[in-house]
């Protein structure tokens, strides 16, 4: 692990994460991988809902020099496609997962003075283009970018981007994506 650049993917268990892991040649850094199922196989845990999982992951890799930390995680339409969006939990389980952990997380890592040599958020372009039909969802993205922007006018000493992913016919641009990540850990 000495040898090898670390990356940290936060909310491995998703489609986008499945798609960086098998479309990018990651065998020259050491993968480290999250999720919020407690007994993910090859993961550490840590549930964005929880202060003290988050802290407890921070902790678990505070002495390590982190090249890239991509956070991933986030609540999708595809969770909710049969709610509505009167379901009060849902909601406040998206702004706490979508926003309000991202910001805990980096803010946590600067308290604890991780060395991290660049962030990656991974959004969507709703922050752009709103949708009625996903309107939650849309604003936590929009949060997304308004977060990573004032990250970035605070943190300008650090190397913080963001990748606003589309789809076509519901589908990610595999190719798309995992060229733009092999561009970022080449930088």
């Amino acid at each position: 692990m000495q040898n090898k650049k670390i990356i940290i993917l936060v909310g491995s268990n998703g489609e986008v994460a499945n798609i960086l892991i098998e479309n990018t040649d990651l065998k020259k850094y050491s993968l480290i991988k999250t999720s919020s199922k407690i007994d993910s196989k090859d993961t550490h845990y840590c549930d964005l809902k929880s202060k003290d999982s988050i802290d407890n992951f921070l902790n678990e890799i505070k002495h390590m020099k982190i090249f890239l930390l991509t956070l991933n995680a986030s609540i999708t339409p595809k969770h909710y496609k049969n709610i509505r969006n009167l379901d009060f939990n849902l909601l406040k389980n998206m702004f706490l997962i979508n926003c309000a952990s991202l910001i805990y997380f980096i803010e946590k890592i600067n308290e604890l003075k991780i060395d991290i040599n660049k962030i990656l958020i991974i959004s969507s372009l709703s922050a752009y283009f709103p949708s009625e039909k996903h309107l939650a969802y849309n604003a936590t993205k929009s949060a997304q970018l308004s977060i990573f922007n004032s990250l970035r006018q605070k943190y300008s000493n650090k190397k913080i981007n963001i990748f606003l992913l589309s789809s076509k016919n519901k589908k990610l641009d595999n190719k798309k994506l995992s060229l733009e990540y092999k561009k970022l850990l080449n930088k």
